[in-house]
């Protein structure tokens, strides 16, 4: 790290990624509740605590200009409700450890696409790195069951949203800083699934039962409301590129809690994907590649969001 702000910025990284791969825990407890029903309320009660969190510490929520709009609907339309139709699709035609797969090439993606967004070199130690994480992620998921040619091609738009989840934040984190793009996103990405469950769920809305309210509270808190800032706080001082090798992380939390709870069962070859995941990620994002600029894409205390 050349400074203590990579540091924090890796942690918030760190952070985010631990918080969404708990989120397959949760999942596990919803699967009998409406998914967009389920999602909208997830992401409406993080909204409601951004804007909370904002005025908490005396600040105004900042608000979007016609440019940064534009961004931040991509990101709820590609990063949360298409995101989570497509992954509901994609799984429903091949086996989810397929999916895990298909986004552990994030990393690759990011690596390649995030300087170029930024106009900056693309880092070869980074790109390298992050097909070493791919690489430890497709030995954590063991890939298994049919190969559906649809379902394949659902599992690359899962991969685009994850993508366009990061990319699409960067223009708008230069003006509204990680808190703003978060909660903007969410409230849109909220209105977007509400409309979808009034359309595909009217039938089937219900309360739900205790352990999945306490399912769905994990998701808004944990892994929307603090994961989402930590996350966009990380791109806006790692870069996409860096920043996006945690991703892979992802895969590790997911078998760590999925093998709690019993779901999952730890072998040689998955603990072999997790170390070469750790140590991929550390290699790539505790030293900054000589041919890359540090991004700094929000000024310091824009972090919070509002002025």
């Amino acid at each position: 790290m050349r400074d203590t702000s990579e540091l924090s910025a890796a942690l918030r990284a760190l952070l985010a990624m631990v918080m969404v791969g708990s989120s397959v825990a949760a999942a596990s407890l919803l699967t009998e509740y409406p998914v967009f029903t389920g999602q909208a309320a997830r992401y409406a009660v993080a909204a409601v605590l951004l804007w909370a969190f904002t005025r908490a510490r005396g600040r105004r929520m900042p608000s979007l200009t016609r440019r940064d709009a534009g961004w931040v609907v991509a990101v709820a339309l590609f990063g949360l409700s298409g995101f989570n139709y497509v992954l509901i699709e994609a799984t429903a035609r091949v086996d989810p450890s397929v999916v895990g797969a298909v986004l552990g090439s994030t990393p690759i993606a990011l690596a390649i696409l995030g300087p170029l967004q930024e106009r900056r070199p693309v880092a070869v130690r980074t790109v390298g790195c992050a097909v070493a994480v791919t690489a430890g992620v497709v030995l954590v998921e063991r890939a298994s069951g049919p190969l559906d040619p649809v379902g394949l091609v659902l599992a690359l738009l899962v991969l685009v949203g994850e993508v366009g989840f990061a990319l699409f934040a960067v223009p708008p984190l230069r003006r509204i800083g990680p808190v703003g793009v978060s909660f903007h996103a969410t409230w849109i990405g909220a209105a977007q699934l509400a409309l979808a469950a009034v359309v595909f769920e009217r039938g089937e809305l219900r309360p739900p039962t205790l352990p999945e309210a306490a399912a769905l509270a994990h998701m808004a808190v944990f892994v929307t409301f603090i994961a989402f800032v930590a996350w966009y706080g990380a791109i806006a001082r790692l870069g996409a590129d860096r920043a996006g090798l945690f991703v892979g992380l992802v895969a590790v939390t997911a078998l760590a809690t999925s093998a709690l709870v019993g779901t999952a069962t730890i072998t040689p070859a998955t603990v072999a994907g997790c170390v070469v995941v750790a140590v991929a990620v550390a290699a790539g994002a505790t030293r900054r590649p000589a041919d890359a600029r540090p991004p700094e894409l929000i000024a310091p205390g824009r972090e919070a969001g509002g002025p």
